[in-house]
């Protein structure tokens, strides 16, 4: 089944998918320690880092097996 990533938090996301952490620092997402990671959404974090959303969410349809 397909998630919505966009509308999870960061730490939510991180917590079922395994590869989350890997495909955010790759875009220079460091959220593990940030406050935000709990209180916003990921299409929240993303854009305020200046990040298309996108296509950070095709990236976590694409390895996510769950």
């Amino acid at each position: 089944m397909k998630k919505d990533w966009g509308s999870m938090n960061i730490m939510e996301i991180l917590s079922i998918h395994p590869k989350a952490a890997e495909i955010l620092a790759r875009y220079n997402v460091g959220c593990l320690g940030c406050f935000a990671a709990r209180a916003e959404t990921l299409v929240q974090g993303l854009n305020a880092h200046g990040i298309d959303p996108q296509n950070v969410i095709n990236e976590l349809d694409a390895t996510f097996n769950g």
